[in-house]
């Protein structure tokens, strides 16, 4: 029978006769395609309205994504959308009449018996969703339905399955579903694993066992169907597929990732769609590749660790050979797959081996195990008390039982986080213990911890500057970080450099503010790189501010919030974090009023800019663990440039004059940018950058910084302008 059959998604709907136009149906939550000619069978894709890859009419929460599904109560209503989970009635989060939130939220106990007072209902101590694993070696302590890694229950996905080139992949599971071995030379394949994922950290080891191939590697998460997954994969060397229908595929070596969002599904359009390192329209796109172009080595073991919080988009990868950190993506934020499954992917390669395979639940954004911190107040309360050894142990000392509380009071607010941790749940057993052994009372003051350095809040003022004004009678000292143009980088410092190296940075990363931008080469064949994605997260903080992402692109700078707002945190009328826009799609300007700071982003030409004003005190707020911010100290020694490799033209520098006001850091940048793309608009990166420092920086004297090796006059700069005094006297 002539026709052919497209599995696209989920929804199975016949069609009776050949060239049917299936947009006459009448279907509900699904995606029609116009008239097919040829099929006499399709596959629809269902919509799911929330990403999470479940049909709207069969997903439990059809408004927020979980592609976990979870119901703990069984009342069709998903965890993630119900107020109460175990039908209680007492509210989960939120306090109601008097009652919740519920110490246990999973676990009937209307009365909520708490008898250690540590903020954990005894039917759930130690056990939070009562499957029977204790939470510190629990996976997912909030799902009863997983309790351990395992893969012996999996899926097979074959991505080419009419493809005759190469044989299917042969898995093969070992070590109770915590190893995975590929031994074939096969088309591309699947292994996935039966648990969908809301939030989860994925890790393992992978090896390639043998010294004869040079192919693709990787891991899966995010999976939905075989049309609609992530994908994180490896190749050796560059190599283009042999196969050039429907078209030419060239892969390149280092580690790369994917979505892949398939139109066509499994077949040969996917197959060179996945092996061609790039964009292939209405199949995958390259979210990230590592810039170092690194192929992986014949019989050298790497760790990854993968964290992926579907819910806001965040992504991010690491890749360890021993102790050595060989490649990370930093943060990636895509929204095409809002969770799903998770597996291992291959792509003629054989002898593969994954092990050391380990998942856990993780749904929480930037919401950090704060144990440690708990430890040290403690630690700094009881200084003066002599430690937990010294005068504590007096029966009614009133200091060390209200320090001893404090640390209570402190592990209880990071529970949550913390869940699993072996620090946490050992400091809670300790805690108990010592308020036993110095007969201390559960109930009774606290102690104030000592305030930590660099703490730019207090109490819950919501409106930093106004705040600040009212308690110090001054107002606060800004900073100003620019970073533009090839790119270069105007540090809090005021020191001037320009990084050599596409790629991922951070520019600022503290407990309030994320901020990271990525460069890429202009074109295919300039060594000039521009900046092409500004990546900026706003951390949830007390009630001033929940958690918002907002993105640009270069021909794509919005007025809203990845999640289309343009304003959230609403306090007295008044909003904590606002977006606004001069020019629609090329300017945004970013008010975050709970920690006074002002962002814009803007893009000059084919490159954006982005401009940061903000307290010192809250650009300081960063912990020793976050040690790389450019905005900070700059790039790394290794990728700074210093001079360019030619000298300026006279005509280049008449334009930049003209633009310029003063032969400053921003001069220095119009010339190089010149040289380097050889395109007269570059020059406006540097003149908007200016003009962002101007309005950013109070004292006007400061606004025209001069390097250090600009105050030396660098010898192109002498050259050009001898050039520029010959030009004038003959013309």
């Amino acid at each position: 029978m002539k026709g052919k059959t497209f599995r696209l998604s989920f929804c199975r709907i016949p069609v009776e006769t050949p060239g049917s136009d299936l947009s006459q149906r009448p279907l509900n939550n699904v995606l029609i395609f116009g008239l097919i000619p040829d099929v006499y069978a399709v596959y629809i894709v269902c919509l799911a309205s929330d990403g999470d890859g479940h049909q709207d009419s069969r997903d439990n929460c059809p408004d927020i994504p979980n592609s976990s599904q979870l119901d703990s109560d069984n009342d069709g209503i998903g965890d993630d959308c119900d107020d109460d989970d175990d039908n209680d009635g007492i509210p989960d989060d939120e306090i109601a009449e008097g009652l919740g939130p519920d110490n246990c939220r999973l676990i009937p106990n209307p009365n909520q018996k708490d008898s250690d007072g540590n903020g954990v209902g005894d039917v759930c101590e130690n056990d939070f969703d009562n499957d029977a694993v204790l939470d510190l070696v629990d996976v997912c302590p909030e799902s009863s339905e997983v309790t351990l890694t395992d893969f012996r229950a999996y899926q097979t996905v074959i991505l080419d399955p009419e493809g005759e080139a190469q044989i299917d992949p042969n898995w093969v599971v070992l070590n109770q579903g915590m190893e995975i071995v590929q031994t074939m030379n096969s088309d591309p394949g699947l292994a996935i694993g039966y648990t969908a994922f809301n939030g989860v950290d994925f890790e393992g080891t992978f090896h390639v066992n043998t010294v004869t191939d040079d192919d693709y590697a990787g891991f899966i998460f995010g999976y939905q169907d075989s049309s609609s997954f992530y994908v994180v994969m490896w190749k050796q060397t560059e190599q283009t597929y042999w196969q050039s229908v429907p078209f030419r595929a060239m892969a390149e070596p280092g580690l790369q990732l994917k979505a892949v969002k398939s139109r066509t599904g499994p077949g040969e359009f996917l197959r060179n769609a996945l092996w061609h390192t790039g964009d292939t329209e209405g199949e995958v796109k390259l979210l990230w590749k590592d810039p170092r172009n690194v192929g992986w080595k014949d019989k050298t073991s790497y760790r990854w660790h993968l964290s992926h919080r579907p819910q806001v988009g965040y992504m991010r990868v690491k890749l360890y050979e021993g102790m050595d950190l060989v490649a990370d993506s930093d943060v990636v934020i895509d929204t095409t797959m809002r969770g799903g499954r998770l597996g291992v992917f291959c792509f003629s390669q054989e002898n593969i081996i994954w092990s050391n395979l380990h998942y856990r639940c993780n749904a929480t954004v930037w919401a950090q195990c704060r144990i440690l911190r708990c430890n040290s107040e403690f630690v700094a309360a009881t200084l003066d008390l002599g430690g937990s050894g010294g005068g504590g142990k007096d029966v009614g000392n009133v200091g060390y039982c209200s320090a001893l509380r404090s640390y209570a009071t402190c592990t209880r607010r990071t529970a949550r986080a913390c869940r699993g941790d072996l620090a946490y749940h050992s400091a809670v057993q300790g805690i108990e213990d010592l308020l036993i052994q110095h007969r201390c009372p559960k109930s009774g003051p606290t102690a104030q911890p000592r305030p930590l350095p660099q703490s730019p809040i207090s109490g819950d003022a919501c409106f930093y500057e106004k705040n600040y004004v009212q308690r110090e009678g001054r107002g606060p000292e800004y900073l100003h970080c620019g970073v533009f143009g090839d790119p270069h980088i105007r540090t809090v410092n005021n020191e001037f450099q320009t990084c050599a190296v596409p790629g991922a940075w951070p520019l600022i990363d503290n407990q309030f503010l994320y901020i990271q931008a990525t460069s890429s080469h202009s074109s295919e064949s300039s060594s000039a790189t521009a900046l092409t994605k500004i990546t900026i997260i706003f951390k949830n903080w007390r009630e001033c501010a929940e958690q918002q992402i907002y993105q640009a692109e270069v021909d794509n700078v919005p007025a809203a919030f990845v999640d289309g707002s343009t304003s959230s945190g609403e306090r007295r009328g008044q909003h904590s974090l606002q977006v606004r826009s001069q020019a629609l799609g090329r300017h945004a300007e970013i008010q975050a009023a709970h920690i006074g700071t002002t962002l814009v982003v803007r893009q000059s030409g084919q490159s954006l800019g982005l401009a940061v004003r903000s307290p010192r005190a809250i650009i300081e707020s960063y912990t020793p663990e976050q040690d790389l911010q450019l905005c900070l100290w700059g790039c790394p020694i290794s990728q700074r440039l210093h001079t360019p490799s030619v000298w300026p033209t006279t005509l280049a520098y008449i334009h930049c004059s003209s633009l310029l006001p003063a032969q400053d850091v921003y001069f220095q940048a119009c010339l190089f940018d010149l040289l380097a793309t050889g395109d007269m608009n570059s020059s406006s990166s540097a003149l908007e950058a200016f003009e962002d420092a101007r309005a950013m920086i109070a004292d006007p004297e400061k606004v025209h910084l001069v390097a250090a090796a600009a105050s030396r006059q660098p010898s192109w700069l002498i050259i050009v302008f001898i050039t520029l005094l010959t030009f004038r006297l003959v013309f």
